[in-house]
């Protein structure tokens, strides 16, 4: 039952927690997304910055304060509606539907791992058979991509956990993979129909394919590009469009994700410098999701950021690279700690976060696996860190891919 409710800020308390604001957290000076009100200065300051806040009941003191809330949600129609319009808009054709959880990570994550090995083995037949002279069979591809769509639509987070698993030498075609797990999870976030899901992530798969016809040795350089080779690079973009444009079985939408993911919300991008809306609304996704994977995954010729980091740089692009609210929508469907990040919590101990809430995306569910000498626990501990027992422990910061030698799907998987 969904227990959060939208109040004025004038009727906040001490014992209150609050899970949400009218704005986007990073804009604020909390440091903690999602907590709970123990003094009168963190009230004024709440008072300062919003309008009106969200509120887990079931977080309250009291049955009085329970029951208040409740009368004072069913006065919030117009609150609710204007959140609705600012960070909720139908940013499709279709009416925004609201996804759930029906699987457990814990249970969706093996199917899962089953599809996603699917899907990055079709892929890279796909691209075999195109460096050979052949063409892409789009069938086998969405034979393999839509099961996990499902899997995605099930629960995100055991397929946004694979994403972040590559090996350095498969980056091209493992980058693919994520990127379309990312957007289809930024999709169902939206509340995007199933129909634009499975454009999505055919989209993400293949927006670079034309990387096929670029020599491996300047894909894989480990220093930065000379002008002449970020040239050809670029032509990645017209090559990728000609091949899907000479594929049966690819719609419009997937044309426009594979020619214009480079494109930037300021003109800067390529090959057409479009600006803002200019950017098909896939594409503009697609270029967020495409920059995110990047810069978390370990390349020839740059280190990874950790998820929370990546995310401090999506901020700091926007309104230059990205839109504004895509990129707000888009933290916001990830979380700043996804599962699969690896974490260290304040006694020092390291853990991997397998399962986030999203109204508590700074207290998700964690798996313990250092102690706080960074020596591997007998036995791995799983806890949620919004559990009054767990009350005294939070994340202190968040590690880079494989820190302290840590590989989750050796461990979890």
């Amino acid at each position: 039952m969904e227990t959060t409710v939208a109040i004025p800020v004038e009727e906040l308390k001490i014992g209150m927690y609050v899970c949400d604001l009218d704005r986007p957290w990073l804009e604020t000076s909390f440091l903690t997304q999602g907590f709970r009100i123990s003094s009168v200065d963190q009230i004024k300051q709440l008072k300062d910055l919003c309008e009106y806040v969200y509120i887990d009941s079931e977080y309250v003191i009291g049955e009085t304060d329970r029951e208040k809330l409740r009368n004072i949600s069913s006065n919030q129609k117009n609150v609710e509606k204007d959140k609705t319009n600012i960070h909720k808009r139908n940013w499709g054709d279709s009416p925004r539907i609201d996804y759930k959880n029906r699987h457990s990570i814990q249970d969706e994550l093996p199917k899962a791992k089953y599809l996603h090995h699917w899907l990055s083995n079709s892929l890279k037949g796909a691209i075999d058979t195109l460096k050979s002279g052949g063409s892409i069979n789009v069938k086998l591809l969405k034979e393999a991509v839509n099961p996990l769509i499902d899997s995605v639509i099930r629960n995100p987070d055991a397929a946004m956990w694979l994403a972040r698993m590559r090996k350095a030498d498969q980056y091209s075609y493992e980058h693919a993979v994520s990127v379309s797990i990312w957007i289809t999870a930024f999709g169902r976030y939206l509340g995007l129909p199933k129909e634009d899901l499975r454009e999505l992530a055919l989209g993400g798969l293949l927006f670079d394919i034309g990387k096929a016809r670029i020599p491996k040795c300047v894909l894989e350089q480990p220093r930065k590009l000379i002008d002449k080779e970020f040239d050809l690079v670029k032509r990645h973009v017209v090559w990728s469009v000609k091949i899907l444009e000479s594929t049966a079985g690819i719609s419009p939408r997937v044309l426009e994700i594979a020619a214009h993911h480079h494109e930037r919300h300021d003109g800067s991008g390529y090959p057409q410098h479009l600006k803002g809306t200019e950017i098909p609304l896939f594409a503009r996704m697609a270029a967020i999701v495409d920059c995110y994977d990047a810069i978390t995954s370990k390349r020839t010729y740059a280190r990874s950021l950790s998820p929370h980091e990546a995310i401090r740089k999506l901020y700091e692009w926007r309104d230059k690279d990205f839109q504004a609210e895509l990129v707000e929508e888009f933290i916001q469907a990830i979380g700043l700690y996804p599962a699969g990040s690896l974490v260290e919590l304040n006694t020092g101990e390291v853990a991997v976060v397998i399962a986030q809430s999203r109204s508590r995306r700074l207290k998700p569910q964690v798996m313990l696996i250092l102690d706080a000498q960074k020596q591997p626990l007998e036995e791995f501990r799983t806890l949620d860190l919004f559990d009054e027992s767990a009350k005294h422990l939070e994340i202190s910061r968040s590690l880079e891919p494989g820190c302290y030698g840590i590989n989750p799907d050796e461990l979890y998987i």
